[in-house]
């Protein structure tokens, strides 16, 4: 390990990097561990095991501080494209909330009678609510 600008880094290139379709991370194997199968990876993403653990009890724990999982940079890129259809939903749940705000704040200038205040606040959280559920 190296200590650079006050952060501790360890040697990427000492160790192996698994990558594995449907995983936002790729999984870093400690040195002499073995390789861990897909499922393994996918069913334990983004689990940080307690200091000392090991996979099977012949092998040497991972060093202190180990980072076992590593961004993967690709994820993003490759993922935006399968959720854009749903997107719709988020930017409406948005809107809504946005519109929630307008009204709460500006009811108290408009003079409106405090029932018809309760029921504009009440349809837009409401709707707001709906369409993020939906998301």
């Amino acid at each position: 390990m190296s200590r650079f600008l006050g952060r501790t880094t360890t040697l990427i290139g000492r160790s192996k990097r698994i990558r594995v379709r449907g995983v936002p991370a790729d999984f870093r194997v400690p040195p002499g561990w073995p390789s861990p199968t897909d499922k393994w990876i996918r069913d334990n993403a983004l689990w940080q095991p307690p200091e000392g653990w090991t996979p099977v009890p012949s092998v040497a724990a991972a060093p202190s501080q180990w980072r076992y999982w590593v961004p993967n940079k690709l994820w993003a890129q490759t993922t935006g494209a399968y959720y854009a259809s749903i997107a719709i939903w988020a930017r409406l749940s948005n809107w809504c909330a946005a519109l929630w705000l307008v009204a709460f704040a500006g009811a108290a200038f408009l003079g409106f009678s405090p029932m018809l205040r309760i029921v504009a606040w009440s349809a837009a959280a409401a709707a707001s609510l709906a369409f993020l559920i939906v998301h």
